[in-house]
Protein backbone atom coordinates (compact mmCIF):
# COMPACT_ATOMS: atom_id res chain seq x y z
CA UNK A 1 0.00 0.00 0.00
CA UNK A 2 1.02 3.64 -0.37
CA UNK A 3 2.77 4.99 2.74
CA UNK A 4 1.04 7.81 4.59
CA UNK A 5 2.83 11.04 5.48
CA UNK A 6 2.94 11.98 9.12
CA UNK A 7 5.07 15.12 9.09
CA UNK A 8 5.44 18.37 7.18
CA UNK A 9 8.14 17.12 4.78
CA UNK A 10 10.72 19.64 5.85
CA UNK A 11 8.65 22.62 4.74
CA UNK A 12 8.44 21.51 1.09
CA UNK A 13 5.12 19.80 0.70
CA UNK A 14 3.10 20.13 3.88
CA UNK A 15 1.22 17.23 5.47
CA UNK A 16 -0.14 14.82 2.85
CA UNK A 17 -3.42 12.96 3.23
CA UNK A 18 -4.80 9.95 1.37
CA UNK A 19 -6.62 11.05 -1.75
CA UNK A 20 -10.31 10.11 -2.03
CA UNK A 21 -11.37 7.97 -5.01
CA UNK A 22 -11.22 9.88 -8.26
CA UNK A 23 -14.90 9.21 -8.99
CA UNK A 24 -15.80 11.44 -6.06
CA UNK A 25 -14.10 14.41 -7.70
CA UNK A 26 -15.95 15.08 -10.95
CA UNK A 27 -14.97 18.74 -10.98
CA UNK A 28 -12.24 20.64 -9.17
CA UNK A 29 -12.87 24.36 -8.91
CA UNK A 30 -9.85 26.68 -8.76
CA UNK A 31 -10.42 29.93 -6.90
CA UNK A 32 -7.18 31.59 -7.90
CA UNK A 33 -6.65 35.37 -8.12
CA UNK A 34 -7.30 35.02 -11.84
CA UNK A 35 -10.63 33.34 -11.19
CA UNK A 36 -9.72 30.34 -13.28
CA UNK A 37 -11.71 27.11 -13.15
CA UNK A 38 -10.33 23.72 -14.06
CA UNK A 39 -12.86 21.04 -14.89
CA UNK A 40 -12.56 17.29 -15.16
CA UNK A 41 -13.67 15.77 -18.46
CA UNK A 42 -16.65 14.15 -16.73
CA UNK A 43 -18.14 17.56 -15.93
CA UNK A 44 -18.91 18.15 -19.60
CA UNK A 45 -18.22 21.90 -19.27
CA UNK A 46 -16.58 23.81 -22.09
CA UNK A 47 -13.11 25.29 -21.54
CA UNK A 48 -12.75 29.06 -21.12
CA UNK A 49 -12.94 30.99 -24.43
CA UNK A 50 -9.74 32.38 -26.02
CA UNK A 51 -8.77 35.91 -25.03
CA UNK A 52 -6.76 36.94 -28.08
CA UNK A 53 -9.63 38.94 -29.58
CA UNK A 54 -10.29 40.82 -26.35
CA UNK A 55 -6.60 41.57 -25.88
CA UNK A 56 -6.36 42.88 -29.44
CA UNK A 57 -9.40 45.13 -28.91
CA UNK A 58 -7.91 46.60 -25.73
CA UNK A 59 -4.57 47.29 -27.38
CA UNK A 60 -6.15 48.76 -30.52
CA UNK A 61 -8.46 51.18 -28.72
CA UNK A 62 -5.68 52.22 -26.34
CA UNK A 63 -3.34 52.86 -29.25
CA UNK A 64 -5.95 54.96 -31.05
CA UNK A 65 -6.50 57.08 -27.95
CA UNK A 66 -2.79 57.60 -27.36
CA UNK A 67 -2.17 58.70 -30.95
CA UNK A 68 -4.99 61.25 -30.97
CA UNK A 69 -4.36 62.61 -27.48
CA UNK A 70 -0.60 62.88 -27.95
CA UNK A 71 -1.12 65.01 -31.05
CA UNK A 72 -3.71 67.17 -29.29
CA UNK A 73 -1.59 67.69 -26.18
CA UNK A 74 1.43 68.59 -28.31
CA UNK A 75 -0.58 71.51 -29.68
CA UNK A 76 -1.72 72.52 -26.18
CA UNK A 77 1.83 72.32 -24.77
CA UNK A 78 3.22 74.58 -27.54
CA UNK A 79 0.40 77.12 -27.31
CA UNK A 80 0.18 77.29 -23.51
CA UNK A 81 3.88 77.09 -22.60
CA UNK A 82 2.88 75.03 -19.57
CA UNK A 83 5.52 72.73 -18.12
CA UNK A 84 2.82 70.62 -16.45
CA UNK A 85 1.16 70.06 -19.82
CA UNK A 86 4.58 69.21 -21.26
CA UNK A 87 5.02 66.56 -18.55
CA UNK A 88 1.63 65.12 -19.45
CA UNK A 89 2.58 65.21 -23.15
CA UNK A 90 5.82 63.32 -22.51
CA UNK A 91 3.83 60.75 -20.58
CA UNK A 92 1.44 60.28 -23.52
CA UNK A 93 4.23 60.21 -26.10
CA UNK A 94 6.08 57.54 -24.16
CA UNK A 95 2.80 55.68 -23.77
CA UNK A 96 2.86 55.28 -27.55
CA UNK A 97 6.42 53.98 -27.53
CA UNK A 98 5.67 51.73 -24.58
CA UNK A 99 2.55 50.30 -26.16
CA UNK A 100 4.41 49.49 -29.36
CA UNK A 101 7.03 47.70 -27.26
CA UNK A 102 4.34 45.79 -25.35
CA UNK A 103 2.45 44.82 -28.51
CA UNK A 104 5.67 43.59 -30.12
CA UNK A 105 6.74 41.55 -27.09
CA UNK A 106 3.24 40.10 -26.58
CA UNK A 107 3.13 38.99 -30.24
CA UNK A 108 6.64 37.53 -30.04
CA UNK A 109 5.79 35.69 -26.81
CA UNK A 110 3.03 33.77 -28.61
CA UNK A 111 5.46 32.56 -31.29
CA UNK A 112 7.76 29.79 -30.12
CA UNK A 113 10.08 30.39 -33.12
CA UNK A 114 10.53 26.72 -33.90
CA UNK A 115 13.01 24.89 -31.72
CA UNK A 116 15.01 27.93 -30.71
CA UNK A 117 12.76 28.50 -27.67
CA UNK A 118 11.43 25.08 -26.61
CA UNK A 119 9.81 26.52 -23.47
CA UNK A 120 8.25 29.43 -25.35
CA UNK A 121 8.97 33.15 -25.03
CA UNK A 122 6.35 34.15 -22.45
CA UNK A 123 8.96 36.07 -20.45
CA UNK A 124 9.24 38.63 -23.24
CA UNK A 125 6.11 40.35 -21.95
CA UNK A 126 7.54 41.24 -18.52
CA UNK A 127 10.79 42.20 -20.25
CA UNK A 128 8.79 44.66 -22.35
CA UNK A 129 7.15 46.09 -19.23
CA UNK A 130 10.57 46.59 -17.60
CA UNK A 131 11.80 48.42 -20.71
CA UNK A 132 8.73 50.68 -20.56
CA UNK A 133 9.36 51.39 -16.89
CA UNK A 134 12.90 52.51 -17.73
CA UNK A 135 11.60 54.82 -20.47
CA UNK A 136 9.05 56.35 -18.11
CA UNK A 137 11.73 56.87 -15.48
CA UNK A 138 13.94 58.73 -17.97
CA UNK A 139 11.06 60.98 -19.07
CA UNK A 140 10.18 61.77 -15.46
CA UNK A 141 13.79 62.71 -14.74
CA UNK A 142 13.82 65.08 -17.73
CA UNK A 143 10.66 66.87 -16.58
CA UNK A 144 11.92 67.09 -13.00
CA UNK A 145 15.07 68.81 -14.24
CA UNK A 146 13.08 71.28 -16.35
CA UNK A 147 10.72 72.02 -13.45
CA UNK A 148 13.63 72.64 -11.08
CA UNK A 149 15.13 75.07 -13.58
CA UNK A 150 11.81 76.92 -13.88
CA UNK A 151 11.46 77.14 -10.10
CA UNK A 152 14.96 78.59 -9.92
CA UNK A 153 14.02 81.15 -12.58
CA UNK A 154 10.91 82.17 -10.64
CA UNK A 155 12.97 82.51 -7.48
CA UNK A 156 15.24 84.94 -9.32
CA UNK A 157 12.20 86.99 -10.30
CA UNK A 158 12.11 85.96 -13.95
CA UNK A 159 8.69 85.99 -15.64
CA UNK A 160 7.25 82.72 -16.91
CA UNK A 161 4.36 82.99 -19.37
CA UNK A 162 1.60 80.37 -19.27
CA UNK A 163 -1.51 80.88 -21.38
CA UNK A 164 -4.42 78.43 -21.38
CA UNK A 165 -7.21 79.25 -23.82
CA UNK A 166 -10.71 77.85 -23.64
CA UNK A 167 -9.93 75.49 -26.52
CA UNK A 168 -6.80 74.23 -24.75
CA UNK A 169 -8.71 73.66 -21.55
CA UNK A 170 -11.42 71.78 -23.42
CA UNK A 171 -8.81 69.59 -25.10
CA UNK A 172 -7.32 68.59 -21.75
CA UNK A 173 -10.81 67.93 -20.34
CA UNK A 174 -11.59 65.61 -23.28
CA UNK A 175 -8.30 63.80 -22.63
CA UNK A 176 -9.32 63.22 -19.01
CA UNK A 177 -12.76 61.86 -19.94
CA UNK A 178 -11.45 59.67 -22.76
CA UNK A 179 -8.75 58.08 -20.62
CA UNK A 180 -11.12 57.62 -17.68
CA UNK A 181 -13.60 55.84 -19.94
CA UNK A 182 -10.89 53.52 -21.30
CA UNK A 183 -9.65 52.71 -17.80
CA UNK A 184 -13.16 51.90 -16.57
CA UNK A 185 -13.93 49.79 -19.67
CA UNK A 186 -10.80 47.66 -19.29
CA UNK A 187 -11.08 47.35 -15.51
CA UNK A 188 -14.73 46.26 -15.61
CA UNK A 189 -15.04 44.32 -18.87
CA UNK A 190 -11.56 42.81 -19.09
CA UNK A 191 -10.36 42.42 -15.50
CA UNK A 192 -9.22 38.83 -16.15
CA UNK A 193 -6.96 40.10 -18.92
CA UNK A 194 -5.52 42.73 -16.58
CA UNK A 195 -4.71 40.01 -14.04
CA UNK A 196 -3.19 37.49 -16.46
CA UNK A 197 -1.51 39.62 -19.15
CA UNK A 198 1.25 42.04 -18.06
CA UNK A 199 0.94 44.01 -21.29
CA UNK A 200 -2.77 44.70 -20.74
CA UNK A 201 -2.16 45.54 -17.07
CA UNK A 202 0.58 48.00 -18.05
CA UNK A 203 -1.64 49.69 -20.66
CA UNK A 204 -4.48 50.05 -18.18
CA UNK A 205 -2.08 51.49 -15.60
CA UNK A 206 -1.09 54.00 -18.27
CA UNK A 207 -4.72 55.08 -18.64
CA UNK A 208 -5.06 55.63 -14.89
CA UNK A 209 -1.80 57.57 -14.81
CA UNK A 210 -2.98 59.71 -17.71
CA UNK A 211 -6.23 60.59 -15.94
CA UNK A 212 -4.29 61.85 -12.92
CA UNK A 213 -1.58 63.59 -14.93
CA UNK A 214 -4.10 65.34 -17.19
CA UNK A 215 -6.16 66.56 -14.22
CA UNK A 216 -3.06 67.88 -12.44
CA UNK A 217 -1.69 69.41 -15.65
CA UNK A 218 -4.95 71.21 -16.41
CA UNK A 219 -5.31 72.46 -12.84
CA UNK A 220 -1.71 73.67 -12.60
CA UNK A 221 -1.83 75.41 -15.99
CA UNK A 222 -5.12 77.17 -15.16
CA UNK A 223 -3.82 78.32 -11.78
CA UNK A 224 -0.68 79.73 -13.40
CA UNK A 225 -2.43 81.34 -16.39
CA UNK A 226 -5.67 82.63 -14.90
CA UNK A 227 -4.83 83.24 -11.23
CA UNK A 228 -1.19 84.34 -11.42
CA UNK A 229 0.12 81.39 -9.36
CA UNK A 230 3.27 80.91 -11.42
CA UNK A 231 4.72 78.32 -9.05
CA UNK A 232 1.71 76.04 -9.61
CA UNK A 233 2.89 75.01 -13.09
CA UNK A 234 6.38 73.66 -12.22
CA UNK A 235 5.09 72.20 -8.97
CA UNK A 236 2.35 70.39 -10.90
CA UNK A 237 4.96 69.10 -13.36
CA UNK A 238 7.06 67.77 -10.47
CA UNK A 239 4.02 66.06 -8.94
CA UNK A 240 3.10 64.39 -12.24
CA UNK A 241 6.66 63.21 -12.82
CA UNK A 242 7.13 61.82 -9.33
CA UNK A 243 3.85 59.91 -9.47
CA UNK A 244 4.63 58.43 -12.89
CA UNK A 245 8.13 57.42 -11.78
CA UNK A 246 6.82 55.78 -8.60
CA UNK A 247 3.99 53.98 -10.39
CA UNK A 248 6.25 52.53 -13.05
CA UNK A 249 8.91 51.65 -10.50
CA UNK A 250 6.35 49.48 -8.71
CA UNK A 251 5.29 47.88 -11.99
CA UNK A 252 8.90 47.27 -13.01
CA UNK A 253 9.81 45.66 -9.68
CA UNK A 254 6.81 43.33 -9.89
CA UNK A 255 7.76 42.19 -13.40
CA UNK A 256 11.40 41.68 -12.41
CA UNK A 257 10.16 39.39 -9.62
CA UNK A 258 8.23 37.42 -12.24
CA UNK A 259 11.33 37.13 -14.39
CA UNK A 260 13.55 35.84 -11.58
CA UNK A 261 10.99 33.25 -10.46
CA UNK A 262 9.12 34.49 -7.41
CA UNK A 263 7.03 31.82 -5.67
CA UNK A 264 3.29 31.64 -6.17
CA UNK A 265 1.10 32.87 -3.35
CA UNK A 266 0.12 30.29 -0.69
CA UNK A 267 -3.53 30.22 -1.79
CA UNK A 268 -2.60 29.14 -5.31
CA UNK A 269 -0.22 26.49 -3.97
CA UNK A 270 -3.02 25.08 -1.83
CA UNK A 271 -5.33 24.98 -4.83
CA UNK A 272 -2.72 23.05 -6.80
CA UNK A 273 -2.32 20.64 -3.87
CA UNK A 274 -6.08 20.10 -3.74
CA UNK A 275 -6.25 19.50 -7.49
CA UNK A 276 -3.32 17.05 -7.47
CA UNK A 277 -4.52 15.28 -4.31
CA UNK A 278 -7.99 14.74 -5.78
CA UNK A 279 -6.68 13.42 -9.09
CA UNK A 280 -6.46 9.67 -8.39
CA UNK A 281 -6.75 7.27 -5.46
CA UNK A 282 -3.58 5.61 -6.78
CA UNK A 283 -1.57 8.80 -6.13
CA UNK A 284 -0.83 11.02 -3.17
CA UNK A 285 0.55 14.54 -3.37
CA UNK A 286 3.84 15.03 -1.52
CA UNK A 287 5.47 18.30 -2.66
CA UNK A 288 4.01 21.21 -4.60
CA UNK A 289 6.13 24.03 -6.00
CA UNK A 290 4.96 26.85 -8.24
CA UNK A 291 6.95 29.90 -9.22
CA UNK A 292 6.79 32.54 -11.90
CA UNK A 293 8.10 31.68 -15.34
CA UNK A 294 7.27 35.06 -16.79
CA UNK A 295 3.65 36.12 -16.28
CA UNK A 296 2.50 32.57 -15.48
CA UNK A 297 3.71 29.77 -13.25
CA UNK A 298 5.99 26.80 -13.65
CA UNK A 299 4.63 23.98 -11.47
CA UNK A 300 6.50 21.03 -9.97
CA UNK A 301 4.53 18.17 -8.40
CA UNK A 302 6.02 15.30 -6.40
CA UNK A 303 3.49 12.45 -6.39
CA UNK A 304 3.75 9.19 -4.42
CA UNK A 305 2.58 5.82 -5.76
CA UNK A 306 2.91 2.22 -4.61
CA UNK A 307 6.40 0.84 -5.26
CA UNK A 308 4.91 -2.06 -7.24
CA UNK A 309 3.00 0.13 -9.70
CA UNK A 310 3.82 -0.80 -13.33
CA UNK A 311 5.82 1.80 -15.22
CA UNK A 312 3.11 2.16 -17.86
CA UNK A 313 0.48 3.00 -15.24
CA UNK A 314 2.67 5.51 -13.37
CA UNK A 315 3.73 7.19 -16.62
CA UNK A 316 0.20 7.50 -18.00
CA UNK A 317 -1.21 8.88 -14.76
CA UNK A 318 1.65 11.38 -14.38
CA UNK A 319 1.29 12.54 -17.99
CA UNK A 320 -2.47 13.00 -17.67
CA UNK A 321 -2.06 14.94 -14.42
CA UNK A 322 0.60 17.11 -16.06
CA UNK A 323 -1.72 17.97 -18.94
CA UNK A 324 -4.59 18.80 -16.62
CA UNK A 325 -2.42 21.14 -14.55
CA UNK A 326 -1.09 22.79 -17.71
CA UNK A 327 -4.71 23.45 -18.74
CA UNK A 328 -4.95 25.97 -15.88
CA UNK A 329 -4.68 29.46 -17.34
CA UNK A 330 -2.22 30.49 -14.60
CA UNK A 331 0.22 27.69 -15.50
CA UNK A 332 2.85 27.95 -18.22
CA UNK A 333 4.31 24.46 -17.79
CA UNK A 334 4.04 21.59 -15.29
CA UNK A 335 6.37 18.74 -14.33
CA UNK A 336 5.15 15.67 -12.44
CA UNK A 337 7.65 13.42 -10.68
CA UNK A 338 6.52 10.05 -9.34
CA UNK A 339 8.17 8.58 -6.24
CA UNK A 340 7.46 5.49 -4.14
CA UNK A 341 7.87 7.17 -0.72
CA UNK A 342 7.51 10.54 0.96
CA UNK A 343 10.77 12.47 1.31
CA UNK A 344 11.99 15.12 3.71
CA UNK A 345 14.69 16.24 1.27
CA UNK A 346 15.02 18.65 -1.60
CA UNK A 347 15.98 16.51 -4.58
CA UNK A 348 17.72 19.49 -6.19
CA UNK A 349 20.00 19.90 -3.15
CA UNK A 350 22.94 17.50 -3.38
CA UNK A 351 23.70 17.77 0.34
CA UNK A 352 20.24 16.48 1.27
CA UNK A 353 21.07 13.27 -0.61
CA UNK A 354 24.03 12.51 1.66
CA UNK A 355 23.87 9.08 3.35
CA UNK A 356 23.65 10.69 6.79
CA UNK A 357 20.49 12.66 5.98
CA UNK A 358 17.38 11.03 7.51
CA UNK A 359 15.34 11.44 4.33
CA UNK A 360 18.05 10.54 1.85
CA UNK A 361 17.32 8.10 -0.97
CA UNK A 362 19.53 5.15 -1.86
CA UNK A 363 22.50 6.00 -4.10
CA UNK A 364 21.71 5.90 -7.82
CA UNK A 365 23.49 3.22 -9.85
Amino acid sequence: SIPMASSSNGGYGGTAAHSPPRTQHVAVEMRSPLRVQVYEEASGLAPPPPVDAAESAVMRRSLEANVVLSAAKAVVAVQSGSLAVLASLLDSALDLVSQLVLVATAAAAKNRAGGDYPAGRARLEPVGVVVCAMLMGLSAAFVLLAAAQQLAALARGDAVDVDVSLANGATMAVAVLWKAALYAWIAVRHDALVQSHPAVAAVNQDHFNDVLSNVVALGAAVLAARYGLAYADPVGAIGISLYIAYSWLETGIEQVQHLVGRSADPAFLEELRACAGAYSDAMQCDIVRAYHFGPRYLVELEMVMDAGTPLKVSHDLALDLQQRVEAIADVERAFVHVDYDFRDVDEHDVQSWSPGHPGAKPALL
